[in-house]
């Protein structure tokens, strides 16, 4: 889930720079992009997650699904579906003893400086303390262990990191604060102060990103249009490399100034 919520965090951190000069921003996660972020991470087959088994198993199989995230007071929620079937197979059927409840999660989220986790978590299983409900717990509890805490600047630089081979400028977050974090009925809403720092690529980068578009115009080899797009498309590369190596110079001169 991480993934998914930073890079949400991160558009909306660049959106705030362009935005505005004073590095301070009101940055909303929704409901729904929160939820969206839990599928992704969790319910990925069939929009379940299986426990035990999986779409294969019939008569052996154990899942969560449909996760619904609400809100109440300074706290979070989410509701999910477990279902399960334990059995054999017996005169060509599936023969065996089924089970499903509803699992709750409740979370009070907070902010620390630059991390932000979660506090005073409550799992609800009705009341039940059978295998089933074990197994759930367990899960549950390694899970949040696992996510719990963010450090939002090291995972934020991560993400600009990995994808600066997308853009013809390296962006870098170079200070970033929580110093309010709220839940409301729209989601989870940060004030945040932060400071970005952006420079053009170095010739050596311009180079790689000139190669980079023969690559993708080409599909990987050589050129198999005719030969007239073929050196259109070639020349397309060019300008955005001498584009980018123009940049890179204006900054260095910028640099001596």
């Amino acid at each position: 889930m991480k993934r998914h919520m930073l890079s949400i965090a991160v558009i909306a951190l660049m959106a705030a720079a362009i935005a505005t000069a004073a590095g301070a921003a009101e940055i909303t996660l929704s409901l729904n992009a929160i939820e969206r972020a839990i599928r992704a991470e969790y319910f990925t087959v069939n929009s379940r997650h299986y426990l035990v088994g999986s779409p294969e198993s019939e008569c052996l199989y154990s899942f969560l699904e449909q996760p619904r995230l609400s809100a109440s007071g300074s706290r979070l929620r989410l509701d999910m579906q477990f279902r399960a079937m334990i059995g054999t197979f017996a005169l060509g059927d599936c023969r065996g003893v089924t089970d499903d409840m509803i699992v709750s999660v409740t979370l009070t989220p907070y902010a620390d400086g630059s991390v932000v986790g979660a506090r005073d978590v409550q799992i609800d299983l009705g009341g039940r303390d059978d295998e089933s409900a074990r197994m759930i717990r367990e899960f549950l509890q390694q899970e949040i262990i696992r996510a719990g805490r963010i450090d939002l600047p090291q995972e934020i630089r991560s993400v600009l990191h990995a994808n600066r081979s997308d853009l013809a400028f390296a962006l870098d977050l170079t200070s970033l604060r929580v110093t309010k974090l709220d839940v409301t009925s729209r989601g989870l809403v940060l004030d945040i102060d932060f400071s970005l720092a952006a420079s053009s690529l170095q010739p050596a980068a311009c180079s790689q990103q000139f190669a980079a578009c023969r690559r993708q115009l080409s599909g990987g080899s050589r050129c198999k249009l005719p030969a007239a797009r073929c050196r259109l498309q070639a020349a397309s590369c060019r300008l955005q490399a001498a584009s980018c190596r123009l940049r890179s110079g204006l900054d260095e001169i910028s640099g001596m100034t």
